[in-house]
């Protein structure tokens, strides 16, 4: 699982809600894997920071980190929003048992084949693009509702209530299962 950390010591970050929700989210997945039967596979929680400034962070990792030889599955969690469901817009080719077990794991699974089309169009990409590139199998996914105040001080004061931290409880909802399979 990937997710970006934004911070300041000044004052909340524009960035903030997606950042705590994401970080919320790993920990809770790290917390719920724990319990239960063991996993078959390795599970890392990889939190970066620059994905605005140029995917930075999982450039870095991509660039000098040893795990990345072993290559894996990345579910990578975003935000284009402060609210809603978790939604999978993005995968990575030859992807039809990836989300087969996507879909067979997760309770009410939300997302189609129209999502990539418009994510596209956007000027940005995701921390996904870089692992992608690097040979990681994965799904991008992320909550949409209530764009306008979406890296704003509006959104970090957002982050303070749990209301965004709603989606990322429904993306729990897809980590864990799919971490287990």
């Amino acid at each position: 699982m990937t997710g970006k950390l934004i911070y300041t010591r000044f004052r909340l970050a524009a960035g903030l809600a997606c950042a705590l929700a994401v970080l919320v989210a790993m920990l809770e997945t790290a917390r719920a894997l724990r319990t239960g039967n063991p996993l078959r596979n390795d599970v890392v929680l990889l939190i970066t920071d620059g994905e605005e400034e140029g995917l930075l962070g999982a450039e870095a990792f991509v660039r000098e980190h040893p795990l990345v030889n072993r290559g894996g599955v990345v579910l990578n969690r975003e935000a284009r929003g402060v609210d809603g469901p978790s939604l999978m817009f993005e995968t990575t080719e030859d992807n039809a048992r990836l989300v087969e077990v996507f879909g067979d794991a997760v309770a009410h699974p939300r997302g189609d084949s129209s999502m990539v089309a418009m994510y596209r169009m956007l000027p940005n990409n995701t921390d996904f693009t870089a692992l992608a590139k690097a040979g990681f199998a994965g799904l991008d996914s992320a909550y949409i509702e209530g764009s306008s105040p979406y890296h704003t001080p509006s959104a970090a004061r957002t982050a303070q209530a749990p209301r965004p931290l709603r989606g990322f409880r429904r993306t729990n909802g897809s980590s864990v299962p799919c971490a287990r399979r």
